[in-house]
């Protein structure tokens, strides 16, 4: 008896494990095209905008795909996830907290990045009504309150 429920729990063990990495593989097969779509669409539903409106911003989108982060988030590639053993790739340990450690940004890098937000806002304050341009502004002060300015 001891056996049969040691092993209908193993079993949950390793479907529930199962279950848990086909989730993670999933999220990262989503290419940057489908997350600029979605991207897009959450603004459209958060904001209320018409279809004109919401073509504008997919290719405002398309136009700085990539430029806004500093390419931090792009130069990983997901690689810091995988089963690797909490190692990074270049074979250092994670930080503090189980989160690897992120690249420090440039100076230079932070310059490109603020350019490169003033002129998506620029362009998005030519699609977006005033209405709905305040409220983008009001959430963009709040989105991280802890943020450096």
């Amino acid at each position: 008896m001891k056996k049969i429920v040691f092993a209908i729990v193993a079993a949950l063990m390793v479907g529930a494990t199962v279950n848990a990495q086909e989730r993670q593989g999933r999220r990262q097969q989503m290419n940057p095209e489908e997350m600029m779509k979605q991207r897009t669409e959450r603004v459209v539903k958060q904001y209320g905008l018409n279809d004109e409106q919401a073509a504008k911003l997919l290719e405002l989108n398309k136009k700085f795909e990539g430029k806004l982060h500093g390419g931090m988030r792009g130069g990983r590639g997901g690689q810091m996830r995988g089963g690797n053993g909490g190692q990074r790739p270049d074979g250092a340990r994670r930080g503090e907290g189980g989160r690897p450690e992120r690249p420090q940004m440039t100076d230079e890098q932070r310059k490109e990045m603020q350019a490169n937000m003033e002129a998506y806002n620029k362009e998005l304050a030519e699609i977006l009504t005033p209405e709905q341009l305040k409220k983008y502004q009001d959430d963009m002060k709040n989105r991280r309150p802890g943020r450096r300015q």
